[in-house]
């Protein structure tokens, strides 16, 4: 099902949590390339002296040489290589705002990886997308050689202050940067330059979190859309608050099929159909960006659709007589309004 809704679009999965590398090697072969995110900075910060999170040695619960510790990383780089994919990614840990030395740290030990096989996570603060970090950290990203995947943390949406989507498109129009563990900023990312984007099929998987801020995301799922015309994700319960008894939306997306955009429950099953209709949903979005070979013609495809958007939501709320959407910050960027 997953490849029938992804038809088109030049893809792959990542895989993180405790079945990461059990799913991936399910998954093998179902789609062009499948790697694992150590995720690592879930639960651990960048310093200084270990930028990477790697297993203790010695059983003392420290790492005692540096020769330890690059024997480690690359031992664990090179079994996710094996996995299949050729492809790894560091376990790098969370870069907190204003921390300069630890995001110096990973950017040194990250430029001896192999550039060819080898992408360094970068699982920042949504804080360093402010005007006074953004050229600091575009100064060590265009100084690394090898490939970059930003990881942008924060409790809530990274990209609700208003700048944000636009400091970011700056860092995605860095060489070999691409975006992990977002939502449709990932395809603003893609039309900007970014050489890949990781959407999100879960909402906790759509931003990573501060490792110190309230803990990991609750377990608990619930049915999750995408409003095609809106470009935003909603719980199916605010989408029935909202259109009350004229009933939600049809959803004309190759999953389904012009049935009810709310129809999704909040069960394994319903919240596995609702990820489904995400992902046809965006999916063609994606693969008209790739198909473009043009900059400019990409960007602006991608800034009408956005557009669309935006205006969408006030014909939606004059439907429903009252004024119950707002665009978010980041799709008015994307659309160029400001």
């Amino acid at each position: 099902m997953l490849s029938d809704v992804l038809h088109g679009v030049e893809s792959g999965i990542v895989f993180c949590g405790a079945k990461a590398r059990e799913e991936s090697q399910r998954r093998r072969g179902a789609v062009e390339a499948v790697v694992v995110d150590p995720e690592r900075y879930v639960h651990h910060r960048a310093t200084i002296a270990e930028p990477f999170c790697l297993p203790k040695g010695g059983g003392t619960g420290q790492l005692s040489l540096l020769g330890e510790a690059d024997d480690q990383l690359d031992g664990l780089l090179q079994g996710q290589r094996g996995g299949g994919s050729g492809i790894a990614l560091t376990p790098t840990g969370y870069v907190g705002a204003d921390d300069c030395g630890a995001l110096r740290a990973v950017m040194e030990r990250a430029s001896e990886l192999n550039g060819a096989e080898d992408i360094v996570v970068l699982p920042i603060d949504k804080g360093w997308l402010r005007e006074r970090h953004l050229d600091f950290l575009t100064t060590q990203l265009s100084a690394l050689p090898v490939t970059k995947a930003l990881v942008l943390c924060d409790t809530r949406n990274p990209l609700e202050r208003r700048g944000a989507a636009t400091a970011l498109r700056e860092l995605v129009r860095v060489p070999r940067t691409g975006l992990l563990r977002t939502d449709l900023a990932g395809l603003d990312a893609l039309a900007h330059g970014a050489v890949f984007s990781a959407i999100g099929v879960q909402t906790s998987m759509r931003h990573g979190r501060p490792p110190s801020d309230g803990g990991p995301p609750p377990t608990g799922r619930r049915a999750t859309v995408l409003h095609p015309q809106l470009m935003r994700y909603f719980r199916c319960s605010t989408l029935h608050e909202v259109y009350g008894a004229q009933g939600t939306p049809y959803c004309s997306c190759t999953y389904c099929d012009g049935r009810a955009l709310g129809r999704f429950e909040d069960t394994v099953e319903g919240v596995g159909q609702a990820d489904l209709h995400n992902i046809a949903v965006w999916a063609p979005w994606a693969a008209q960006l790739q198909a473009e070979p043009d900059k400019n013609v990409r960007r602006s495809m991608w800034r009408s659709l956005c557009e669309q958007a935006v205006a969408s939501h006030e014909e939606i709320n004059r439907q429903l007589r009252r004024s119950v959407f707002k665009p978010d910050p980041a799709l008015r960027e994307w659309a160029g309004i400001r």
